[in-house]
């Protein structure tokens, strides 16, 4: 069963970090499986893999703002940089816990992920507009910089 259930509703609007919200969601989904079967290697795994890919997704995303001139991007890096120190310390507890204590900890870490991701989407929404409307602009800069003959072609 699936603990995140996707819906149109976690959508911002910004396709590729829509795309990659999901993925952070099925990998949620898959620590939840891993943890409902017990299987500590499958919980490791699922952890690495959210830590990897959320971290790939933050930078993707902190690039998106500082080119879009997003004015509190600093401040989105931070709670960022205090995620994936949550995260990492949670890490850390799994590598070092036996068989029953990590599972004990992969719930924790899901309850806190579910949360998360949930947060994380909301607090997006204030900006994807912002962005959404700064790439249409620099699109259409684009467009208007090239000549009448390349833009035919293209």
């Amino acid at each position: 069963m699936e603990l995140l259930k996707w819906n149109r509703s976690l959508n911002i609007g910004v396709d590729v970090i829509d795309k990659q919200h999901q993925h952070i969601g099925d990998c949620i989904n898959r620590l939840h499986k891993a943890i409902e079967d017990g299987n500590r290697g499958a919980i490791g795994v699922s952890f690495d893999e959210i830590i990897d890919y959320t971290i790939t997704h933050f930078g993707f995303e902190e690039d998106l703002q500082i080119k879009a001139g997003y004015e509190f991007c600093t401040a989105h890096r931070r709670a960022h940089l205090l995620f994936i120190k949550r995260i990492g310390v949670f890490k850390q507890q799994f590598d070092a816990s036996q068989e029953e204590e990590s599972i004990e900890i992969g719930q924790e870490v899901l309850l806190m992920l579910r949360r998360w991701i949930i947060n994380h989407i909301q607090q997006e929404e204030n900006y994807s507009d912002f962005v959404l409307s700064r790439m249409k602009e620099n699109t259409a800069d684009k467009e208007r910089s090239k000549g009448w003959v390349s833009r035919l072609f293209n």
